[in-house]
């Protein structure tokens, strides 16, 4: 009999949602941008500044991935559209879970991006980064995903570091009526959604239920199952207020084998999301940001070791975008956040340890001229356990014509280090004989700084209904956080952690420094056909660091691949029929932590899709392929210590989405 996942006490979570639906707050949707805004020849976008800008205005590089894309590249979850962003790596740890990093340099967790849904941060505090498989989203829920590349730690803080990821929900009151989606393939898949849409007097609603399973890799111990509920509700009464409320709760319970010893493990995830807008004089506006965040993860071979962890996250912030004079527009704000988590076999105590962080923020655009643009940005973060913090930002926009804009900015941002990276006490038993251990260094580590320069030209194609983005950067990481062998450290420790195995510290070793140049363009050069190519060439030198024993002296090159491309192709045929391809390239490069060397690999997708009109409703037929020509190849892990590897495949789907009139 499995033991009980932890879960929030239903008490409290009444309570505060209580609390929260009984603020005196209204308000109008004033961050909602029409469709129009997003299939231009340049995308309107919010997530580089907090202010709405075009592309070219823009103080970072950033692409909008639209619903056309997100449906036309085959992908059944979030992290495998981001292969579409230059500059992205992203695989498989096993059957259950994925990893999404920019920059490569990365285990298990990317640590050094910011992902958030609608503005609300699903960064996971008690580990060490994102964890896809606790997600409650849909694809079909998602309007738009706006990933910045660069550093964009003045508009969202800490793990904003090299990027950030901003996924935005359809409004409830684009998906009315019921709508149901099938799908079934390869590894045993199949999942099921849900949805029904509806109106009542001011308010808009959406609940959505789904249920999903795979087996996962062939001979390896990673299936799972999953079902989660979402609800999103928004009230839009007459006058400038407008009021979102959003619900979601997800459990995932899967097979793993990550460590030597296969075990039984599961996810539960719940979240409560109130946001409040009120459109005020001269183009200004406020909005108020509430929200929830829990986690439980349970460990079924807990009398071995305990990976259990219970986490809460909340989150409260006011912004008000303002607009002094003609040439001026400035969003600034505050915000507060408290961080708990509690896992006995991870950390150093069994008490619950916490963060609290205070913060502060502005975003400048200064219209100089019509030819030049400044935008400047600050963020200041308060930690109790850290300190005080500045991520600056200064970019200046040049356009000398029209379809011509030139970008130039540094900025410098700050990522804190995890509460695992700070308090951990890991040990793996295998019975009697530990086989891993991470542990936490006693002196103590600071935060990981970056410092990034960045020249890009941004050029509209007219003539082709799109654009070109070219991107000279360079990333400086200093105080990089590696768990590592220190095996001078552990004996100096001087009590039982030196039992043998492999001790493992999270220490600071040294700097990184990334370069490179990054393309992205996307075409409709004519109705029904469109093209979106990414390629991103990066170059690492060695990181060095002497007082860790043995001495780390390794090149980077490989765990910041050289080479990442992406071309995907959209073609609309008569009679309702739709054909994409999506080719992706990774070169060598090397998985940090419990990953290995891989070789380059490539593979291509396809989706062919027809849309039938019903007695009073629609259907769509679609069929995905993914790794069209069977070019197998290895993903995270290759078969060898004990494990059997993630081999990639031929894997065909078969989708069914009928949604009444």
């Amino acid at each position: 009999m499995r033991p009980r996942t932890p879960t929030a006490s239903p008490l409290r979570w009444a309570i505060w949602l209580a609390a929260s639906l009984g603020a005196p707050v209204s308000a109008t949707d004033n961050y909602r941008l029409s469709e129009l805004d997003f299939f231009g020849d340049l995308p309107r976008v919010l997530s580089a500044s907090r202010l709405e800008q075009a592309m070219a205005d823009a103080p970072v590089a950033i692409e909008v991935i639209d619903r056309e894309t997100i449906a036309a590249s085959g992908a059944l979850d979030v992290p495998e559209l981001l292969r579409l962003v230059p500059g992205f790596q992203v695989t498989d740890i096993d059957g259950t879970q994925s990893i999404a990093t920019y920059h490569g340099f990365s285990g298990a967790f990317a640590r050094r991006m910011q992902v958030m849904v609608d503005g609300r941060s699903i960064y996971e505090p008690g580990a060490n980064g994102v964890l896809w498989a606790a997600l409650p989203i849909t694809l079909d829920q998602i309007e738009r995903i706006e990933v910045v590349r660069g550093s964009n730690a003045a508009t969202y803080g800490s793990n904003a570091v090299l990027g950030s990821v901003n996924i935005v929900t359809r409004h409830s009151g684009d998906d009315p009526g019921p709508k149901l989606v099938l799908l079934g393939g390869s590894q045993e898949t199949g999942r099921a959604t849900l949805q029904y849409g509806g109106r009542r007097d001011a308010w808009s609603y959406r609940v959505a239920a789904s249920g999903r399973r795979s087996e996962g890799f062939d001979q390896r111990l990673d299936g799972h199952q999953a079902e989660f509920f979402t609800l999103r509700a928004d009230h839009h009464p007459l006058g400038p207020d407008s009021l979102s409320l959003q619900l979601g709760f997800r459990n995932t319970e899967f097979d793993s084998e990550l460590f030597p010893i296969p075990r039984q493990r599961r996810y539960r995830s719940h979240y409560q999301h109130l946001i409040w807008n009120r459109s005020l004089d001269s183009g200004s506006a406020l909005r108020l940001q509430l929200y929830h965040n829990y986690f439980a993860s349970q460990d079924a071979q807990a009398a071995v070791f305990d990976l259990g962890l219970r986490s809460h996250r909340y989150d409260l912030e006011l912004q008000h975008l303002w607009t002094p004079g003609r040439d001026w527009r400035i969003s600034w704000g505050a915000g507060t956040r408290r961080d708990t988590a509690r896992g006995p076999g991870i950390f150093d105590t069994a008490a619950t340890i916490d963060r609290s962080q205070l913060r502060a923020f502005a975003n400048v655009e200064w219209l100089v001229s019509q030819r030049w643009i400044l935008n400047g940005g600050l963020m200041i973060e308060n930690f109790s356990d850290n300190g005080t913090f500045f991520s600056p930002r200064l970019v200046a926009n040049w356009k000398p014509a029209p379809e011509h804009s030139f970008r130039l900015g540094a900025a410098r941002g700050y990522r804190m280090p995890t509460l695992l990276e700070q308090r951990a006490e890991v040990k793996l038993q295998d019975g009697t004989d530990l086989f891993l251990q991470q542990i936490r260094n006693p002196a103590g580590i600071e935060a990981e700084q970056v410092a990034s320069f960045e020249l890009a030209y941004l050029r509209k194609l007219p003539g082709w209904r799109g654009h070109l983005d070219l991107r000279l950067y360079q990333d400086t990481l200093e105080n990089v956080i590696l768990d590592v062998r220190n095996a001078a450290l552990v004996a100096s420790l001087g009590d039982p952690r030196t039992i043998p195995g492999d001790t493992r510290v999270f220490s600071d070793v040294g700097k990184l420094k990334v370069r490179g140049i990054e393309l992205q363009t996307d075409l409709t050069p004519r109705d029904g056909t469109r093209l979106q190519l990414a390629y991103a060439y990066a170059d690492s030198p060695t990181i060095y660091r002497r007082d860790i024993d043995p001495p780390l002296l390794r090149s980077t090159a490989d765990a910041v691949p050289k080479h990442t491309a992406s071309l995907l192709v959209m073609q609309d045929l008569p009679h309702a029929w739709q054909i994409s391809a999506l080719w992706h390239y990774v070169s060598d490069m090397a998985w940090l932590d419990e990953g290995d060397e891989l070789s380059a690999h490539h593979r291509t997708d396809a989706r062919v899709s027809k849309r039938l009109r019903l007695a009073g409703a629609e259907l769509r037929l679609s069929v995905i392929v993914h790794n069209l020509f069977n070019q197998a190849y290895w993903e995270f892990q290759e078969p060898g210590s004990g494990f059997f590897g993630n081999r990639n495949d031929r894997q065909i789907y078969a989708e069914i989405a009928l949604q009444p009139y």
